[in-house]
């Protein structure tokens, strides 16, 4: 019977022993996790390249005003146009070097006031110039059945139009 007391006794110790040895693991994973989150929560700043600085006016460096846009829609779509903004949409037919005028413009927001329409804005109109027309990125399809030697496949390229936003007019 004192035999059996003993390995109990012994089993104990041992096991505070390892509990004593976990603890101290624990805290030291929990110092290096710490300092690893201390090391991580520096401020990174970035560049310059993806940092655009605007001015008093909200005009950023490439000549976007931001506080000045209009959103308008065209088709099946609705776009955001910032004053001076360069973008690519769907294909409009004019000619490149050209001015186009959306007529469908669905709200306008410009110097602090917004003017929202029911569905369009009366006599509003956002001027824009035609850069270019291009050929989106390609598109490929491809079908496939197993077993039949049967593979067909096509590509494809959304028409675009680049324009530059000229002006927003109420």
């Amino acid at each position: 019977m004192a035999d059996s007391s003993s390995k109990n006794f012994k089993n104990k110790a041992e096991d505070t022993k390892l509990k004593a040895d976990n603890k101290k693991a624990e805290e030291k994973v929990n110092v290096k996790q710490n300092k690893a989150v201390k090391e991580k929560s520096v401020e990174v700043k970035p560049s310059n390249k993806t940092q655009k600085k605007q001015t008093q006016d909200n005009q950023s460096q490439d000549g976007v005003n931001y506080s000045n846009y209009a959103i308008v829609k065209k088709g099946h779509a609705q776009f955001v146009l910032h004053e001076g903004e360069l973008l690519e949409i769907p294909r409009i037919d004019v000619e490149e070097g050209k001015e186009y005028v959306f007529d469908e413009v669905l709200a306008i927001f410009k110097d602090g006031k917004s003017y929202i329409g029911t569905p369009v804005v009366k006599d509003a109109k956002v001027k824009v110039f035609v850069i270019k027309q291009i050929k989106g990125k390609k598109a490929r399809g491809f079908k496939y059945k197993a077993k039949s030697r049967y593979r067909k496949q096509w590509g494809y390229r959304n028409p675009k139009t680049r324009i530059r936003v000229i002006s927003i007019s109420v």
